[in-house]
């Protein structure tokens, strides 16, 4: 019996490794970790599965631990989660319904925290949800950022683009004008 006393140990310990690793769950206390750890029920995923629908009511928080997951937007794939990510964050915070629908792309393994305990959890514990929506903030801003310095990229891109484009029209009209003369 010790042992496998021993065992649950160990595993608890493992996951709350991997929680800690969770950018959602960054700074959070160990008390936090682990009430979500005892929460949080292992789910086996199906390649194609779908974990989120988009403009439906939130499903919950998904962990990520094994396999990949898409992010869809109109049937497009327009993201991925990889292991130790999270989908459905922004529903489970918020209650609001998801834009977008996440599937599972390749079997895998997933902790899921359903909506209605997310909800319970962080309606009795300020420090929780404080926490968790500062991570989302974070986590936000730096997307931010991040689309900012890729969209400046793509307009300078862009410009230099045009500039190609305007000269090979210049080298066009003057092909054409030498053509012309010469006929």
């Amino acid at each position: 019996m010790a042992a496998n006393t021993l065992e649950a140990r160990n595993r608890e310990q493992a996951l709350l490794g991997r929680l800690g690793q969770v950018p959602l769950f960054a700074r959070l206390s160990s008390r936090h970790l682990q009430l979500l750890c005892k929460v949080a029920k292992p789910r086996s995923l199906a390649a194609g599965e779908i974990l989120c629908r988009a403009d439906e009511a939130d499903e919950g928080l998904y962990i990520l631990l094994k396999g990949r997951l898409e992010v869809r937007r109109g049937g497009t794939v327009v993201g991925e989660v990889k292991p130790i990510g999270t989908a459905g964050e922004i529903g489970a915070l918020t209650g609001a319904p998801q834009e977008i629908e996440i599937a599972s792309a390749a079997e895998g393994l997933a902790l899921h925290i359903a909506g209605d305990v997310m909800a319970l959890m962080l309606s009795r514990d300020g420090s929780l949800y404080t926490r968790l929506a500062r991570n989302v903030i974070s986590w936000l801003s730096a997307e931010l950022v991040r689309g900012n310095r890729d969209q400046a990229a793509v307009a300078g891109r862009r410009q230099e683009l045009q500039q190609v484009i305007d000269e090979a029209r210049h080298e066009l009209n003057d092909a054409r004008m030498l053509h012309s003369m010469r006929t």
